[in-house]
């Protein structure tokens, strides 16, 4: 039984090696037409690849900036409270400043 079935695989196989060396012009030119007619859907399917790819790495730059954005706030309304306790420490100042320097 396993001899009859590798006699009919080889049979198969050696009709489509036989068919494909007649035809071999004939697939040809039909793969092209095929591509021809379907680079449209082709370049669509391409370009929304490219596109979901571009999206990721964007997400993942977006997540990166954010928390450096983060950060920076962070530090920044740090220096606003120091700053406003450094003004809190400061003498205010008069419209007598110069006299009361010169004394």
């Amino acid at each position: 039984m396993k001899a009859k079935v590798i006699a009919l695989l080889q049979k198969v196989w050696a009709d489509l090696v036989d068919t494909y060396e007649r035809c071999k012009v004939a697939i040809i030119l039909i793969g092209a037409a095929i591509i021809y007619l379907e680079w449209a859907h082709i370049k669509a399917a391409f370009l929304v690849l490219a596109a979901q790819k571009e999206q990721k790495t964007d997400h993942k730059e977006d997540s990166v900036l954010a928390t450096q954005e983060s950060t920076a706030n962070t530090q920044a309304d740090a220096l606003v409270k120091e700053a406003a306790v450094i003004t809190a420490q400061q003498p205010t100042v008069t419209e007598d400043w110069y006299e009361k320097s010169k004394k």
